[in-house]
């Protein structure tokens, strides 16, 4: 098996489909034992585009007429306009006492940042950061709280907030 398949195959998950502006969800029930039993022992960097597919067009428009307006200029500022995903971080908890696998997703949107129990299940790429770490949920939830909830499309958007979430845990 391979690593996303492991992540994402059968193991663990369940739960209810249903749709989200990124792409469709899957939420997941955290185990029964507790939470302070639960250690990440995967971190994921995830892509998901937006949904539906008239946001994304609307969106690449929209990059195109900043970089002409700007004559260039935003990309060598801010390094463009990110492309028409949303950037997430994934992690997968295994409890120590029954061994159940949940998924949970770290993220900043204009809603402010998220950390929810479940996982992105269409129109989304994942890579591995870390296959081989073991952080307490506990201490992950410390760390996520102490991030900034501010959002800015250009300054502080979804793919800066990860890079400084996955900094803070270590993995990048």
């Amino acid at each position: 098996y391979s690593f996303c398949t492991l992540l994402l195959g059968s193991e663990g998950g369940g739960g209810m489909p249903s749709s989200d502006v990124y792409g469709g969800w899957v939420t997941e029930s955290e185990c029964t034992c507790g939470t302070q039993c639960l250690t990440v022992d995967c971190v994921l960097y995830g892509k998901v585009a937006f949904q539906p597919k008239m946001l994304r067009a609307l969106w690449e428009v929209f990059r195109v007429v900043v970089f002409f307006a700007t004559v260039g200029i935003s990309d060598i500022l801010f390094g463009g306009l990110k492309d028409n995903t949303h950037e997430y971080i994934m992690l997968r908890a295994r409890c120590s006492s029954c061994r159940k696998v949940t998924h949970y997703v770290a993220e900043h949107g204009l809603r402010g940042p998220t950390l929810r129990c479940g996982r992105y299940t269409t129109n989304t790429v994942t890579w591995p950061l870390d296959d081989n770490t073991q952080i307490p949920l506990s201490k992950i939830r410390e760390i996520y709280t102490q991030m900034p909830s501010q959002y800015n499309l250009i300054w502080f958007n979804c793919s800066h907030w990860s890079e400084l979430f996955t900094s803070k845990l270590g993995v990048i």
